[in-house]
């Protein structure tokens, strides 16, 4: 009993230890400002898809609008510690799932196991985010399954995972592999039934608010179409190279996953074929993505984990002798930990506290120079246009992008890979020519030299249709920072 009380006081403290750091930048990640930019145009009282561009899912923009609306200026604050809270739920899931196809003694290691190597990997971006909270729901579905096959279980597990459109579109892989989950684990085909109706509840409701707005043209436009577009424009055999240093990543510097993942595989028990199944469907989800983005495989990552742990239960349940085994793993996880920068973030916790950087005042001091420029020749109702990849300067001047297009993409026609190259989607492109003289921008800004991540290929000289445009209307004023910014004529 003291043992048990150890692992479930460990892995509270190792969670706390190796999460708390990320826990208080007001942005963590550069995905971020994304989000909370949705979340503030959604508070504008402006209409998803027609008036916010949004590609992936609009759940994690009314996610982090929820605790704007709450929480006002420590939003961002509250939104960590609810991933936190979401990391200790995802903890015991797992140990309530290792305990059913395992033992005892491996599901009290996985309280320790879980937080801190799924920590250890890409720890500024894999508790976040749209597969962050997806794994959640997986997990919770899947434990649903797991301890009950009646209806109200099934009908419950099947509502979570439906939800997990509105995150992502690769949600559907989750909904078939579910529902396949469902008829290995009742071998009833009308509970197989129930549960893949049950799957699309959430998202046939959806449909029918699409319909109601009449912006059903417009979520096809950017959920189906631009998606396809984007993902023609990368190479097959590049997509299929960003694979391998994400899969490295995982099993080669976490070699305790690899070496028990092998184990796990040796050891043939019909048992785990769900298991199986969702470390597939996991695989698929973040190599379907095409990129060489970490966040993409945390679901990956997790059911590596667990499977991982299962394959040391099994081991160590045949083994009478482990401390040397024990040696071994505790040098693997310390492996991991010479990637975690979190002893940088430490060493500023001072700072942390002393100047409170968690509030929105701590992000306005590194912009201060084009927020002041920007609040002093704007209103508060005018919008403007940030070129490049810079959320944060609507956000921290309070002013509204002149467009729908939070975030570029579609405009820039960045694809995310090297070389750099541009991919224009055009309809994106005419609708961005027509909301510049709509919403009548007193403000264009150049951020490609200062932007979240590298831009400066794509500066806007070689855009002729924006900078003819941009020549006609708006004349340039100075540099900030890096920041170029052109005034419109006559102000």
């Amino acid at each position: 009993m003291k043992r048990n009380f150890f692992y479930f006081i460990s892995s509270f403290l190792l969670t706390l230890i190796f999460r708390i750091p990320y826990i208080f930048p007001y942005f963590s990640n550069v995905d971020e400002p994304e989000y909370a930019l949705v979340a503030y145009k959604i508070s504008k009282g402006r209409q998803i898809y027609r008036e916010i561009f949004e590609n992936k899912g609009f759940g994690l923009g009314y996610i982090y609008y929820f605790f704007l609306k709450i929480f006002k200026e420590n939003y961002l604050l509250a939104v960590h510690l609810f991933y936190l809270f979401i990391l200790f739920v995802n903890t015991f899931l797992i140990f309530k799932i290792v305990e059913k196809y395992s033992n005892k003694k491996a599901s009290f290691f996985s309280l320790i196991f879980y937080p801190v190597l799924s920590t250890l990997f890409y720890p500024v971006d894999v508790h976040k985010g749209p597969e962050f909270i997806i794994v959640f729901l997986v997990l919770l579905s899947w434990f649903l399954i797991l301890f009950s096959q009646n209806y109200f279980s099934i009908f419950l597990s099947s509502i979570l995972v439906g939800l997990s459109l509105f995150l992502k579109q690769f949600g559907i892989l989750l909904i078939f592999s579910f529902v396949f989950l469902v008829f290995l684990k009742t071998k009833n085909l009308t509970k197989t039934i129930v549960g893949f109706v049950f799957c699309f509840i959430p998202f046939i409701s959806f449909l029918a608010y699409l319909f109601q707005k009449n912006i059903i043209y417009e979520w096809i436009e950017w959920n189906i179409k631009y998606p396809l577009f984007l993902t023609s424009s990368v190479n097959v055999i590049k997509k299929i190279y960003f694979i391998f240093p994400m899969i490295t990543r995982i099993y080669f510097l976490n070699p305790f996953l690899l070496i028990f993942g092998i184990n796990f595989f040796r050891n043939k028990n019909e048992k785990v074929k769900d298991l199986l199944i969702l470390l597939f469907i996991t695989f698929l989800w973040g190599a379907i993505h095409g990129l060489p983005f970490p966040h993409h495989y945390v679901p990956f990552l997790t059911l590596s984990i667990i499977v991982g742990i299962i394959g040391y239960g099994n081991f160590i349940s045949k083994q009478e002798k482990t401390k040397i085994l024990n040696i071994l793993i505790f040098f693997s996880i310390l492996q991991s930990v010479f990637y975690w920068h979190g002893l940088d973030y430490y060493k500023r916790w001072i700072c942390f506290i002393k100047n409170r950087e968690w509030k929105k005042e701590f992000e306005i001091q590194k912009y201060s120079e084009i927020i002041d420029y920007i609040e002093k020749n704007t209103k508060k109702d005018d919008k403007i246009i940030v070129w490049g990849f810079n959320p944060k300067i609507y956000l921290l001047s309070n002013r509204e992008p002149g467009t729908r297009f939070i975030i570029l993409d579609p405009v820039i026609g960045e694809n995310f890979v090297h070389p750099p190259s541009i991919h224009q989607y055009q309809p994106a492109l005419n609708i961005f020519l027509q909301e510049l003289e709509i919403y009548n921008i007193r403000l264009f800004i150049d951020a490609t030299d200062n932007s979240l991540i590298n831009m400066s290929f794509y500066k806007i000289e070689k855009y002729p249709k924006i900078k003819k445009y941009l020549d006609k209307r708006f004349t340039f004023d100075r540099e900030i920072d890096n920041f170029k910014i052109y005034k419109r004529k006559n102000d």
